[in-house]
């Protein structure tokens, strides 16, 4: 380490904002471990859906469509999830892998019955 280090400025600080925002845009962070546990992490809003494939590897998010703005919120958190799984889909298949999302209604009709989702 330097005894004197330069001084950090404004400047800096914005160069590392900077930097974080370049981040967040980088399609692919890293290739997924064909062995590692992968996790779907899944979270909707009201505007639009978002989903993490975890080792961090992906990331993908949406905006609702007209008509898909008006499905109720468990509807739009099993479409999240179709819509996430099918993006990563090439790191999934033949894996094992958890799907998270943060409504509790989701995971009941998941374990329970899909049917009367349509």
């Amino acid at each position: 380490l330097k005894k004197s280090p330069p001084q950090w400025i404004d400047v800096h600080t914005q160069l590392v904002k900077q930097i974080k925002t370049y981040a967040k845009e980088i399609p692919c962070l890293h290739l997924a471990s064909p062995i590692a546990f992968k996790i779907v992490k899944i979270d909707v809003s009201d505007i639009g859906y978002r989903g993490i494939l975890k080792q961090l590897v992906q990331y993908t998010s949406g905006t609702w469509n007209n008509v898909q703005k008006n499905y109720a919120t468990i509807k739009k958190e099993i479409l999240a999830i179709v819509l996430c799984v099918q993006k990563f889909q090439s790191d999934l298949l033949n894996q094992k892998f958890l799907i998270r999302v943060g409504c509790v209604a989701a995971n009941s009709i998941i374990t329970k019955d899909v049917n009367n989702l349509a």
